[in-house]
């Protein structure tokens, strides 16, 4: 069993209990002081083992970690560590001022893993609650304030210069969702393109790949949920190697000074080709970059009527080489 802690004097971290029958538990191990980010509480922990690039016989442990305040797109968060455990205590592979985010939008917090998926299936699977304890209670919704994002299949994958990191992806069964799909072959992609003008809609799934070696644009990327003045911009900065969400005109955001913003993570092409899958939803969009390997989850609040969709480039030009958008059906909940 894992719980967070804060002591007297103020510092944050994650107890390890044990129990041979789940009723007595005994102390076995602290983590976390002076690792990682403690600028807010620390929350929900969770700790599970992973398999590296899917070789069940090189596996490391991730310790999760939700944080209230004082994380990466401001406000609440989710950190993680990447280490061993070896039944009583967690050890970190990085050193303590590593700082990894599981999420960089503004929007994902208290991610909590399945424990019980049968042995035959074999995945990871997490859910976190779409809001931020910034502005959670002021969002202008009414009966119901956010939801919880789509479920992801978590895993690790060892990254050139980087070393292990956690990587997330909508779980396949969120592919049965599609329905209608447009798609396009080796398109180049330059400003003011129309490229995209006769395609709308307010629940969406974009995958795209884009080719950066011969790209001249400083900038490309998507404009989701657009018309009546909104705009939320999803896009890769290529002088700066980021990939970011801009909801600065993503529709209301009066309800707290901090809302319209822009959210950025660090993130190379990889083989020449930057990648994209984002979830656009009547509230919410969930951006997957290089195949999950960084992800950005942010609330948008635009008009009913704003169901446009740009695809874009800043001065110069860049060729897609593979885009797909396809129509979203809704869930249909069913109970056992």
């Amino acid at each position: 069993m894992v719980i967070t802690v804060e002591n007297s004097v103020q510092e944050k971290f994650v107890r390890i209990y044990t129990s041979t029958d789940l009723k007595k538990w005994s102390f076995a191990s602290d983590f976390g002081k002076g690792e990682g980010n403690h600028d807010g509480v620390w929350e929900v922990p969770d700790l599970f083992e992973l398999p590296i690039d899917g070789d069940v016989n090189n596996t490391k442990w991730v310790m999760q970690v939700s944080l209230s305040n004082g994380s990466t797109a401001g406000g609440s968060g989710v950190q993680y560590f990447i280490g061993s455990f070896d039944g009583t205590t967690f050890t970190n592979d990085n050193p303590a001022s590593t700082i990894l985010y599981a999420d960089y939008g503004a929007d994902y917090y208290a991610p909590i893993t399945f424990d019980n998926i049968p042995s035959t299936d074999g995945r990871r699977i997490a859910m976190g609650w779409m809001n931020n304890w910034s502005y959670g209670q002021s969002i202008p919704t009414s009966i119901w304030k956010s939801k919880m994002s789509i479920p992801r299949e978590l895993t690790l994958k060892n990254v050139e210069g980087e070393g292990v990191r956690l990587v997330q992806n909508p779980v396949s069964e969120f592919e049965s969702l599609r329905n209608t799909a447009d798609s396009w072959t080796n398109e180049t992609v330059s400003p003011g393109n129309s490229l995209l003008s006769n395609v709308t809609g307010d629940t969406l799934e974009i995958v795209a790949e884009f080719k950066t070696d011969t790209a001249t644009a400083k900038e490309f990327g998507f404009k989701v949920r657009t018309g009546s003045g909104d705009k939320t911009t999803i896009g890769y900065d290529m002088v700066n190697s980021k990939i970011f969400v801009d909801r600065t005109d993503s529709g209301q955001s009066n309800f707290n000074s901090t809302f319209a913003a822009r959210h950025e993570a660090n993130m190379s092409p990889e083989n020449n080709t930057v990648t994209l899958r984002i979830l656009v939803d009547r509230s919410s969009v969930e951006v997957f970059g290089n195949n999950g390997k960084v992800v950005i989850t942010d609330q948008i609040f635009p008009l009913l009527q704003s169901n446009g969709l740009e695809i874009y480039s800043v001065d110069g030009d860049v060729t897609v080489n593979k885009l797909d958008i396809h129509q979203l059906n809704s869930a249909t909940i069913t109970s056992n």
